[in-house]
């Protein structure tokens, strides 16, 4: 019952940022979340680029976020409660709703999407 909770509260936080950005994918397991803008980087195009996303798994919640990957700068900053929860260069995994690691992610969300929008990763809402 604990992980549907994580999981609902990142996808409603996630939600927040459509649009710009698209959700692709919405069930009671599964998240995602892209910018439907063509964007180059390091030379290679892309039709699409992916933000982020959540997979409800049977023991943890799974969170995805590309923008600390590809922009590790975002992650100087990280709480070091949070980065424990790193499993990767991208993924978090979340077993129980800490509201003071929910906050802090929530945060990083934004600053994610932040760089995109400056890097202009980001379809125009014009």
């Amino acid at each position: 019952m604990e992980l549907q909770i994580i999981f609902q509260r990142l996808k409603k936080i996630m939600d927040g940022y459509a649009p710009p950005l698209t959700v692709t994918t919405s069930t009671e397991s599964r998240y995602d979340l892209w910018s439907k803008k063509k964007v180059t980087w390091l030379g290679r195009k892309y039709p699409e680029f992916y933000f982020g996303g959540l997979v409800l798994k049977p023991k943890y919640v799974a969170f995805y976020l590309m923008p600390v990957y590809i922009f590790p700068e975002l992650l100087e900053q990280m709480p070091e409660h949070l980065e424990k929860c790193m499993t990767g260069k991208s993924c978090f995994h979340f077993k129980t709703a800490d509201e003071k690691i929910i906050i802090d992610l929530e945060n990083l969300i934004k600053s994610s999407f932040a760089i995109y929008k400056k890097k202009d990763f980001l379809v125009s809402s014009e």
